[in-house]
């Protein structure tokens, strides 16, 4: 997998003075941005915390992105959570 990954919104979102049309992960994921997530907290709203953390947005765009948008970059960050066919590995 070749990094960054670019996103292009299908529907840009206005930010202050600015509109952002695309999002770039830059890495793959790490333990970090798993951590801390509270226990219970409803999926959606961890994948959300996820992609803050590994695209580096703020909550306030991320709470911004359309349904499809949402779903489109998530589909990027579960290729990184897929289970590994080693046992004991994380992929």
């Amino acid at each position: 997998m070749e990094f960054p990954i670019t996103i292009t919104l299908k529907n840009p979102i206005p930010y202050g003075d600015d509109t952002i049309k695309e999002i770039k992960i830059p890495r793959g994921l790490k333990a970090k941005d798993l951590k801390n997530i509270p226990i219970g907290t409803p999926e959606t709203d961890k994948t959300m915390i996820i992609i803050g953390r590994l695209t580096c947005q703020p909550p306030s765009v991320i709470d911004e992105l359309s349904l499809e948008d949402l779903n489109t970059i998530s589909e990027e960050v579960d290729r990184f959570l897929v289970p590994s066919p080693m046992p004991g590995k994380i992929a």
